[in-house]
C-alpha cells in the first residue's frame, strides 16, 4: 500500500510539473503566445458554494480556440469538510488556427441564496464591462 501511495504521489507531482497552468489573478491581463494545435491551461480561484461560477463571456465570438476540458479541484480545507472553502478551477484550451483573440472571463451568479438556479452565464454575455479576467491569445501558424 505504501508503494502504491508513493507511486501515485510521484505521478501526480510529475503531472503537475509537466502541465503547468497559467494562474489568473482578478484584474490582471495575461498574454499567451502559442502555435496551432498547442494547448494551454488556465487556473482560476473558484468557490461553487457561493452560487457563483466562472463564465466565458465571449465564447461564441472566439474562433481561434476550443475549450477541451474543465475541472475543479477543491482546496484541502474543502476536502476536509470546511464549508465555503473553495478551490481552483482549470480550463484547458487548444489552438485551432492562427490569429489573435481575447478571452473575457467573469465570476457570475448562477444560484441565489435559496440555491435556486438563476439564468446562468448566458445572462451576462455582453453585459459585463469590466471582466475579472482578460486573456489575449496570439496563435502563430505551425
Amino acid at each position: 500500500p505504501i508503494v502504491l501511495v508513493g507511486s501515485f504521489l510521484l505521478g501526480l507531482f510529475a503531472y503537475q510539473l509537466l502541465n503547468q497552468a497559467i494562474e489568473l489573478r482578478v484584474g490582471e491581463q495575461e498574454v499567451i503566445e502559442l502555435e496551432v494545435n498547442d494547448s494551454f491551461s488556465l487556473k482560476m480561484r473558484s468557490n461553487p458554494s457561493t452560487g457563483y461560477e466562472n463564465c466565458w463571456l465571449n465564447e461564441k465570438k472566439v474562433s481561434l480556440l476550443t475549450l477541451t476540458d474543465t475541472r475543479y479541484n477543491p482546496s484541502w480545507s474543502a476536502r476536509l469538510g470546511s464549508d465555503g472553502a473553495g478551490g481552483e478551477e482549470f480550463w484547458e484550451f487548444k489552438a485551432l488556427k492562427p490569429g489573435t483573440d481575447t478571452l473575457f472571463i467573469h465570476n457570475c451568479p448562477v444560484r441565489d441564496v435559496d440555491d435556486e438556479m438563476m439564468p446562468g452565464c448566458e445572462a451576462f454575455i455582453g453585459k459585463i464591462e469590466d471582466p475579472d479576467y482578460v486573456i489575449i491569445v496570439k496563435v502563430g501558424g505551425a
